[in-house]
């Protein structure tokens, strides 16, 4: 059985569900977010992009480094950001989104963390998932379900 997940009650932050979006729609949908987040006084520093799987990781990181500078705009003059970066786990002290997978930021945590998971996964693994996802994420969660 597949839990909801929920945000815990008197915490502040929020958790939304998106499911079965294909990956080129979950790439829009995040870079669109991360552009509404920043304008509403966030950080690329405060974002980490997880992905249920490692393997997923370098296989999709132009496409999200691409949709990120294509939507990031600069606070002053609305002009594209072409210098947004992207760095895996290691980097999270940078002032950087983070993009890796959900193991490897193992006890790290960030304000704001999209979880990446496939439709596919058993729902004990999703589960699983799901709450390193929750652990990780201090204001906002966005549990994103992708099409295989």
């Amino acid at each position: 059985m597949l839990h909801e997940p929920n945000w815990a009650q008197g915490v502040p932050g929020n958790v939304e569900t998106v499911e079965y979006l294909g990956l080129e729609e979950t790439v829009v949908y995040v870079a669109e977010k991360c552009q509404l987040l920043w304008r509403n006084g966030y950080f690329p520093r405060d974002v980490a992009v997880l992905f249920a799987k490692a393997t997923e990781v370098e296989k999709n990181k132009d496409k999200f480094l691409m949709a990120m500078r294509k939507r990031k705009m600069s606070q002053l003059n609305g002009e594209v950001d072409p210098f947004v970066q992207i760095r895996d786990a290691l980097g999270v002290l940078t002032d950087d989104t983070v993009l890796d997978s959900i193991h490897r930021f193992s006890g790290l945590e960030r304000n704001i963390v999209f979880g990446i998971i496939p439709q596919a996964t058993e729902p004990a693994i999703f589960n699983n998932l799901l709450f390193c996802l929750a652990s990780r994420a201090r204001k906002h969660l966005y549990v994103l379900r992708v099409l295989n």
